[in-house]
């Protein structure tokens, strides 16, 4: 394995910290679904999902990437919808 920094629907291994200790995911492998910023730090977190779990948020730095990754079809149905600053839907387009 090796480390970098991990892109969308990239598989990692949650490093073991005293966070995912807590959480049960020490060593687990994940699915990159989210990358955002901290606008005071600048630190990137990752939202990732391990099987059969919630979403978590990691910081940069507690994931390992095994230069493996999944399809975009493999997490999201090809459904998409579009809302509003408020939450409306805006439109919605099915999978065809």
């Amino acid at each position: 394995m090796t480390r970098s920094e991990p892109a969308i629907f990239d598989i990692v291994v949650v490093d073991e910290t005293e966070e995912s200790l807590e959480l049960e995911i020490a060593g687990a492998e994940a699915v990159v679904l989210g990358i955002s910023e901290d606008e005071v730090t600048n630190e990137k977190w990752f939202a990732v999902q391990v099987e059969g779990l919630d979403v978590v948020m990691l910081p940069a730095g507690t994931l390992t990437t095994t230069g493996r990754s999944v399809p975009r079809t493999a997490i999201y149905s090809g459904e998409t919808l579009r809302v509003s600053p408020d939450g409306a839907v805006v439109q919605h387009e099915p999978e065809c």
